[in-house]
């Protein structure tokens, strides 16, 4: 087993081969095996696993999945298609089960298929880690965190417009700043102040860090030809960052936790939409309005 302390959880990996962990997990090792979280992995066939009681209830029933729930576990199933093809969560989503359909299992020390197997568990972790973030007053979103002198600021965008740019040119202008997370911010509330935590999951940009840092802003990015950065009201603020969240789509009650949480968070922390070039008097307008300086 490994444990792992991520956004403020210690999590438990059980049967997970090498193979299947990507090695930035290694900046979150932990060595004290009290769980707040455990991932069990299997793998038997889906005709195996795919025997959901009776008395479950349908809860979802889409082209991505089908969701059963009933008194204290929820099951998640996919397809034998899929390389995670059944998950099962215990009710305070603390206790995990993925099955990994054996055809695939059996190939992920094959270099042609062990990048892809991986990936897909490892951002099938991350999905069910939602669920858990919903019921804590927590949430992923899609965005670039940095730590500017011990504040954590998100910078959102669509993909492909520029929030990593803009990341990067804060560094360049104010040296010592940090990025925290090239892609992703996993947010928590605790005693009513909304922290952003450092993760293993940051997309394509390879940028991690492990720290946790209380957030200072939340700053959505357009392209636009002149820099401008207005402060956003709360409810346009909600509108935005519902749009960059990662739902718990298989479950209905997790996704209004969820919206609870963004609530709660745009009502807190001071949102702005900057509308900008990828240049350095971009960085210099929002960091006057968010530092007064």
């Amino acid at each position: 087993m490994k444990y792992y302390y991520i956004s403020g959880y210690v999590l438990c990996l059980s049967d997970f081969t090498r193979h299947l962990i990507w090695d930035r997990f290694d900046e979150f090792s932990f060595h004290d095996s009290t769980a707040h979280i455990s991932f069990k992995l299997t793998s038997e066939p889906f005709e195996n696993v795919n025997k959901i009681p009776n008395t479950a209830e349908r809860v979802v029933n889409s082209a991505v999945n089908s969701t059963f729930r009933n008194s204290d576990t929820t099951f998640v199933l996919h397809t034998p298609d899929d390389v995670v093809s059944f998950a099962k969560a215990n009710i305070d989503y603390s206790d995990f089960l993925l099955n990994v359909d054996p055809a695939y299992y059996a190939l992920q020390s094959d270099p042609n298929y062990q990048g892809q197997m991986r990936d897909e568990v490892m951002i099938y972790m991350r999905k069910l880690l939602t669920g858990k973030l919903a019921l804590d007053s927590g949430l992923c979103m899609h965005a670039c965190v940095i730590d500017y002198d011990g504040n954590g600021i998100l910078f959102s965008a669509s993909t492909k417009t520029g929030k990593s740019t803009h990341a990067h040119l804060w560094r360049e202008v104010f040296p010592g700043t940090e990025i925290i997370n090239g892609d992703n911010g996993f947010c928590r509330v605790l005693d009513d102040c909304p922290f952003v935590f450092g993760a293993p999951w940051c997309g394509d940009s390879n940028e991690f860090m492990n720290k946790t840092l209380p957030v200072r802003a939340i700053v959505f990015i357009e392209r636009a030809p002149e820099n401008t950065i207005e402060k956003l009201s709360a409810l346009d603020a909600f509108v935005r960052l519902s749009a960059r969240c990662y739902m718990p789509f298989w479950d209905k009650a997790l996704i209004n936790k969820t919206m609870d949480t963004i609530e709660f968070m745009t009502q807190k922390v001071a949102c702005y939409l900057l509308r900008c070039r990828p240049d350095r008097d971009a960085v210099r307008i929002a960091h006057h309005e968010l530092f007064g300086t």
